[in-house]
C-alpha cells in the first residue's frame, strides 16, 4: 500500500521587484514562463498543488483590468494595491497575506515560494523556517539580497528566463 505524498506549493510574487530592473527599458516579462519555470523546478509529483500569488500596485483605480485579467489567465490569483508610489508597501501586502494565511490554517502549504529579491523579506523567511516551511526563493541576480540566503533553495534568474521575446 504505498502513499501518495501531496505537497502544497503557495507563491508569492512581487511584481514591483521583478520590474524594478526593468524600469528603464521596455521589457515585459512573460508570466506564463514564469510559471513554467516555477512548476519545471518546484513540482515533483502530479498531484502537487501549486497556488499563485501575484502582488502589484496600481495608481487609481481601475487602471490595470487588463493586467490582472492576463494574470488571471495565466493562472495567477491577483492582490492589487492602490497606492501612488509603484515601487513601496508592495511587501507588506505580502507579508500580512501570508500571515493571515499561516494564522488562519498553518497547514495549507509546506512550501513557500517567494519570487523577489528585496532583503526586507528576510523577516518573512525567518518566520516560515520557524513554522517548518521549504522555501524557495526566485530573484533576478541583479536585485538578489544576500539576507535572503537563508532560504533552503535560491534561483537566480536571468532576463531571458522571464522576458517576453
Amino acid at each position: 500500500f504505498a502513499w501518495i505524498l501531496t505537497s502544497n506549493i503557495l507563491v508569492a510574487i512581487d511584481i514591483q521587484n521583478l520590474y524594478y530592473k526593468f524600469s528603464l527599458k521596455s521589457s515585459k516579462i512573460d508570466f506564463g514562463k514564469l510559471k513554467q519555470r516555477i512548476i519545471d523546478d518546484v513540482i515533483k509529483e502530479e498531484n502537487d498543488k501549486l497556488e499563485l500569488l501575484a502582488f502589484f500596485s496600481i495608481h487609481h483605480r481601475g487602471v490595470g483590468q487588463d493586467f490582472k485579467a492576463m494574470l488571471e489567465k495565466y493562472g495567477y490569483l491577483p492582490f492589487e494595491k492602490e497606492t501612488f508610489d509603484k515601487n513601496k508597501n508592495i511587501d507588506v501586502v505580502i507579508v500580512s497575506e501570508i500571515f493571515k494565511r499561516l494564522i488562519r490554517n498553518d497547514d495549507s502549504f509546506d512550501t513557500f515560494v517567494l519570487v523577489a529579491g528585496d532583503k526586507d523579506y528576510q523577516s518573512l523567511l525567518d518566520i516560515m523556517r520557524f513554522k517548518k516551511k521549504h522555501t524557495i526563493v526566485y530573484s533576478l541576480r541583479d536585485v538578489f539580497s544576500r539576507k535572503l540566503l537563508i532560504a533552503d533553495n535560491i534561483f537566480l534568474l536571468e532576463e531571458e528566463d522571464i522576458i517576453l521575446r
